[in-house]
């Protein structure tokens, strides 16, 4: 559908740009937000170490910085054919008030605002959102909300509290549109923690499991030898889950 009427650059005289170090940018993705033709931009940096994370180079900033100039130069090119701009990670909230300023940048050139998140910030998004600046949040549910278990999954103590909040304000329905989404490692997750994470959700819009590929590497190298769930198997695990919560299967098997 393209993007909205630009309010304008959002630059400012004689005010200096300030956004995060940008990492990665997709000029077009189809997969990274349902239903909308997006550009996707990567920022740096994350609070956790999840072993199975396949994004290193992001979390340690092992990366060529962009410009903004740059990014922003393709999006007014190609403003017509996009919806929105992913925010993604690395963790995007750990920027704080230059995530602030990046979404005002985006939105002052008229694209809606998804952001990727692992959700230990809430009251940011809160304030994202209730600027105007935050239309879609996707957040990652590790484990079930106890300590142990999200520190074998982040490799560091999580701020479960935070996250607990994110969830409810999310499934309060006061925020903005959302999925809850949650990569399905063997050694972490079975059916049993599933169910338990599902009663967690109880409520949600919107639960998308994600199957682990070692093919894509792993933070943790050793974790690349795990052998993935079969698809038929987590397609009757979703069965099961759906009595709890919607949900469903995304990505290549």
């Amino acid at each position: 559908m393209g993007r909205a009427g630009s309010t304008g650059s959002g630059f400012g005289e004689g005010v200096e740009l300030s956004p995060p170090d940008i990492c990665g940018f997709l000029e077009t993705t189809l997969i990274d937000w349902e239903g909308s033709v997006a550009a996707e931009v990567f920022l740096c940096g994350c609070n956790f170490r999840c072993p199975f994370c396949h994004s290193a180079h992001l979390v340690f900033g092992r990366v060529e910085r962009l410009m903004w100039d740059a990014v922003v130069d393709s999006l007014r090119r190609r403003g017509a054919f996009i919806d929105g701009v992913v925010v993604s990670g690395g963790e995007p909230t750990l920027h704080g008030e230059r995530l602030v300023e990046l979404c005002r940048r985006i939105k002052a050139e008229g694209f809606a605002v998804k952001i990727d998140t692992n959700g230990t910030s809430p009251h940011l998004l809160r304030r994202l959102y209730d600027e105007g600046l935050l239309d879609f949040v996707a957040v990652d549910l590790k484990a079930p909300l106890d300590e142990r278990r999200y520190r074998l999954a982040t490799g560091v103590n999580a701020d479960i509290a935070a996250i607990k909040q994110t969830l409810t304000w999310l499934i309060s329905g006061q925020g903005p549109s959302y999925e809850v989404r949650t990569t399905v490692v063997p050694t972490l997750h079975d059916i049993t923690t599933l169910e338990e994470m599902a009663h967690t959700l109880s409520g949600a819009a919107d639960w998308v499991l994600q199957n682990f590929n070692p093919k894509n590497g792993c933070l943790d190298p050793q974790w690349e030898k795990i052998t993935p769930y079969d698809k038929e198997l987590l397609e009757r695990w979703v069965e099961r889950l759906r009595r709890i919560v919607p949900c469903r299967l995304r990505g290549a098997f």
